[in-house]
């Protein structure tokens, strides 16, 4: 994520609600980035200061949020006076959760594996995807590509791991695929 001072970043949530945030270090009076009937949320620059992420010394922007009912009281939420952290190299360090805002309003954290340093440890498909017979992966999974041609979906897809198969090079599964359209 570059630090370009007009730069605008549109998030969606499940139910298809926009969030626009403008990570501006030039941007020191509070925005709106979130409204509706009952209330609104607004964002606002603090700094930008090198800090330590997983082990690594990053510049890091800092953004206050708070949140208010309609009539401009402050809500005592966990996003209330929360503080939004976003690194040169390491992207979103300190968040909140999206897919569900503003139903869940929950801080959400990078972390990891802080030795060896991040960046240095090599991750391979068989370490991440290391299933084994028996095991059910699901997931929800929504498409909305134009509303006037029906090109809209929502899904669930389950993944059952029926058979595991390892040589020294090749690691393959054979896997049942369930999917339900709502």
């Amino acid at each position: 994520m570059e630090f370009a001072d007009a730069t605008q970043w549109k998030f969606f949530t499940n139910s298809q609600q926009s969030l626009v945030f403008q990570f501006s270090k030039n941007e020191t009076t509070p925005y709106v980035f979130y409204s509706d009937t009952l209330q609104y949320f607004t964002i606002f620059y603090l700094t930008t200061a090198l800090d330590s992420v997983l082990g690594q010394t990053d510049s890091v922007k800092s953004f206050r949020v708070n949140h208010y009912d309609i009539t401009g009281n402050i809500l005592n939420s966990p996003l209330n006076d929360f503080e939004i952290k976003i690194g040169k190299a390491f992207g979103l360090i300190q968040f909140f959760r999206i897919d569900r805002f503003p139903a869940v309003l929950e801080p959400v954290r990078l972390i990891g594996n802080m030795f060896p340093d991040a960046g240095l440890y090599r991750i391979t498909n068989e370490m991440i995807y290391n299933y084994e017979p028996g095991d059910k992966i699901q997931y929800f999974d929504m498409r909305f590509i134009n509303q006037a041609y029906g090109w809209n979906y929502e899904r669930y897809i389950m993944y059952h791991v029926l058979e595991k198969q390892s040589t020294p090079q090749q690691l393959s599964y054979t896997i049942a695929r369930n999917i339900f359209y709502l």
